[in-house]
């Protein structure tokens, strides 16, 4: 056994080096802030002095940054400075994140967020242009699966640093300020003379999509390229009973069911279990390791069995996750301790088949641009991670925790349900 792990280790560790640059290590250090310890921190310090609806806007506003990804990515394209989308992106990041804690109203905090989740945006959408912008095309497919690696794994080390600072909140908030001062110095190294670059002759658009294996849609490159807001429009509305816009409804319904429990993660475990949010970062980060090694044979899945049955591998994952935790309510502490982390596991776990296949499948029955269809598909995800914890807050101030798990359910079986006619396409 150890001859393979180490055959193993050599093996990933000479396709790191071929597949990856300096500055991804700086690109790491994004990934522990943006998706591991701040989504943790957030919620709690809302959460101690405002109302749950308060959190779910707090929550929204990160998420709502992310959604300007493509204006970024068409000034970045236009300019052709991309150093300075990149590397401010951190300095984004860095502000909101030590501004968080010098505030104590809902839209000063909404407002630290937005600028976390602007800075987020800019730099993921930029670190994808240094690839196929800077890269022969060869070497684009294992470059973007290496850059999502390490953000997911970047997430992992957030998560398992955020375990250990949510007793000190202040500290923790300022801590990911300071992170992205090394992450700057690492993320300059290796990267292209900076300045303006001119365009590229060749044609620079990546057909197929680059997600990662990190729960977040932080994680999401967006395919902004060639993107305009006619092909939007005709793609999700020129064919409404068609079998794409019936996967956008359906993948929509699903992100309701991830993003219901993930945006109040530890409020949600606190209330409804009496688990802290330490232990529930831990379980989180722990379960997000796990699921790095899902992403890549999800795609030989998908090759093989068809993305659609990959999809609802994730579904049904999903689904045992949300069942579990409304029906755990009510068991005795001691019982809860046991299972909830288990079956919370799962769905870490289960992100990858659903962002893998998930992704796939809306290449594989779109009738028409790549770059439209996956800018649909990124949308729907980002609609419903904004739209999951403004309505979750609402739903949780009104009727407490229990119910969005509940909530949470109910979208992702219907979204289930609403997969059965897909999961048999193959594109001919």
């Amino acid at each position: 056994m150890s001859g393979y792990a180490s055959m193993l280790a050599r093996r990933l560790g000479k396709e790191e080096r071929a597949n990856s640059d300096p500055w991804f290590w700086g690109y790491l250090f994004q990934g522990a802030v943006i998706l591991g310890v701040a989504p943790i921190l957030m919620p709690i310090i809302v959460g101690k002095t405002q109302s749950a609806s308060a959190v779910g806007l707090v929550v929204g506003a990160f998420y709502l940054g992310q959604v300007f990804s493509p204006i970024v990515g068409k000034l970045a394209d236009q300019t052709r400075w991309f150093a300075g989308f990149f590397l401010g992106g951190f300095v984004l990041i860095a502000l909101g994140c030590v501004g968080f804690v010098f505030f104590e109203s809902t839209p000063l905090w909404a407002a630290c967020a937005l600028l976390q989740g602007i800075g987020a945006g800019m730099s993921n959408t930029t670190a994808f242009s240094y690839i196929v912008e800077f890269k022969p095309r060869s070497e684009w497919d294992g470059h973007l699966g290496w850059l999502q690696t390490f953000y997911g794994t970047g997430q992992a080390v957030g998560l398992l640093l955020a375990a250990f600072l949510q007793s000190n909140l202040v500290f923790g908030m300022v801590l990911c300020g300071i992170l992205m001062v090394p992450g700057i110095l690492l993320a300059r190294i290796g990267l292209p003379a900076g300045g303006p670059r001119p365009a590229r002759r060749e044609k620079v658009h990546h057909d197929s999509p680059s997600m990662g294996s990190a729960i977040s849609p932080a994680s999401v490159v967006r395919h902004y390229e060639h993107f305009h807001a006619g092909q939007f429009v005709r793609g999700l509305f020129g064919g409404i009973l068609s079998k794409y816009s019936l996967w956008i409804l359906s993948w929509f319904l699903l992100m309701i069911g991830v993003w219901m429990v993930m945006n109040f993660l530890p409020l949600l475990m606190k209330a409804n279990y009496g688990i802290s949010a330490g232990t529930s970062s831990l379980y989180y980060g722990l379960a997000a390791t796990v699921g790095i090694f899902v992403y890549a044979p999800s795609g030989s899945w998908s090759e093989r069995i068809g993305p659609g049955k990959v999809v609802l591998i994730g579904a049904l994952g999903l689904i045992a996750t949300n069942l579990a935790l409304v029906l755990l309510i009510p068991a005795s502490p001691m019982v809860q301790a046991i299972l909830v982390p288990v079956f919370f596991a799962i769905l870490p776990i289960a992100w990858s088949p659903l962002i893998v296949g998930g992704s796939a499948l809306a290449g594989e029955l779109a009738r028409f641009s790549q770059g439209a269809a996956m800018g649909i598909f990124n949308a729907a995800m980002a609609v419903a991670s904004v739209a999951a914890a403004v309505v979750g807050g609402r739903i949780a101030q009104a009727a407490g925790y229990g119910m969005v798990t509940t909530v949470a359910l109910g979208a992702a079986i219907l979204g289930t349900l609403l997969l059965f006619p897909l999961i048999g396409h193959r594109k001919k």
